[in-house]
């Protein structure tokens, strides 16, 4: 089993983005990297985005169904850091397409 924790940032160097945030270092819209999407595509069977934080007994039930199952699973472990929370926020307005 994988178990990806995805915070939303690189935080221990300093909140700079990376492939998942879709957003360059000068935090202009880019491309994103969806973990899932990556995972499911390269034939993971098990694959499953959960916030820990906000539900841990279901994290907890599905950390152990899937250490039982005899293929690969990955578990995204997906909440936004709180130090970066609203910095993320404002980008993401910043960036949003007006409408046509």
């Amino acid at each position: 089993m994988l178990v990806i924790l995805d915070n939303g940032t690189t935080a221990m160097t300093g909140m700079q983005e990376h492939p998942g945030t879709g957003r360059t270092l000068d935090h202009a819209q880019t491309g994103k990297v969806v973990f899932e999407d990556l995972a499911r595509s390269l034939g993971v069977p098990n694959v499953i985005v959960i916030d820990p934080v906000e539900n841990p007994e279901k994290f907890k039930q599905t950390i152990q169904s899937f250490l039982d199952k005899p293929e690969l699973s990955v578990v995204i472990a997906r909440r936004n850091c709180l130090l970066a929370a609203g910095a993320i926020r404002a980008y993401e307005r910043c960036n949003e397409q007006p409408a046509h």
